[in-house]
């Protein structure tokens, strides 16, 4: 029953915000309804990616995906196919990704994940980012707060650069790294929930492991308690 009413709501911001553009092909969460709650994170891509040597007339529109969300069992992340002729799970975005949760004691399941832009493309250079970015805006307000996070996972620096011009800092405080492939973080207040949240842009796991000091600096602000409102992982396997 929660989850439809999550559903309902979802729905009816989904259609306000983005209007006609609902049918273009796209999806809104990379994470099951279950999993718009309250949480310690929120991982945020650019867009949706499009699977190589998928027909693009088999894609799912936005509204298709929705509707898919009603039956999903299983978090994205742990039992899709990303990539034609890999095993479900098995692309390194995932990997790394249940491997980061698991390293702040969180189960990949409960996390909540999704993209700046809900629109697909074949990559940055097409995905008209900018376009798109303001209508799916108050779709993450709606998101942000059932979610309420502590730090929101940003794998993009566009995506990273947008939530921060939309953030009343509190203070600013530049992470310079050797390899700088996590750079920065921000810490501030969403006004128009009145949310306390800390951003951090890192290096997109596709291609990157997790910095060791940013994870100590996650390990200091997440700490789920030992009954857990946020579940501890049992996807423990180490991607280097």
């Amino acid at each position: 029953m929660k989850n439809h009413r999550e559903y309902q709501d979802l729905a009816r911001v989904v259609q306000n915000q983005l209007g006609t553009k609902i049918s273009m092909s796209g999806r809104i969460l990379l994470s099951p309804l279950s999993s718009l709650r309250e949480g310690p994170l929120y991982l945020v891509g650019l867009n949706p990616g499009r699977k190589a040597n998928n027909p693009k007339s088999e894609e799912a529109t936005i509204d298709q995906s929705l509707t898919h969300l009603r039956g999903m069992k299983c978090h994205p992340y742990l039992c899709e196919s990303w990539n034609a002729g890999q095993l479900p799970g098995s692309d390194a975005l995932q990997l790394r990704a249940r491997w980061f949760c698991s390293q702040l004691g969180l189960d990949i399941e409960t996390v909540c994940a999704s993209n700046l832009v809900f629109m697909r493309s074949d990559g940055e250079g097409s995905s008209k980012w900018r376009d798109y970015a303001e209508r799916c805006w108050g779709v993450h307000l709606h998101i942000l707060q059932r979610v309420q996070p502590t730090a929101i996972i940003l794998f993009q620096r566009n995506a990273y650069n947008f939530f921060s011009q939309h953030l009343i800092e509190r203070g600013k405080e530049k992470i310079l790294y050797d390899k700088v492939p996590q750079s920065a973080m921000i810490k501030g207040t969403i006004g128009e929930i009145n949310l306390r949240v800390i951003l951090f842009k890192v290096g997109h796991f596709s291609r990157y492991s997790p910095d060791k000091y940013l994870m100590a600096r996650l390990k200091a602000l997440i700490k789920p308690p030992s009954l857990g409102k946020y579940h501890r992982c049992k996807h423990l396997k180490k991607i280097i």
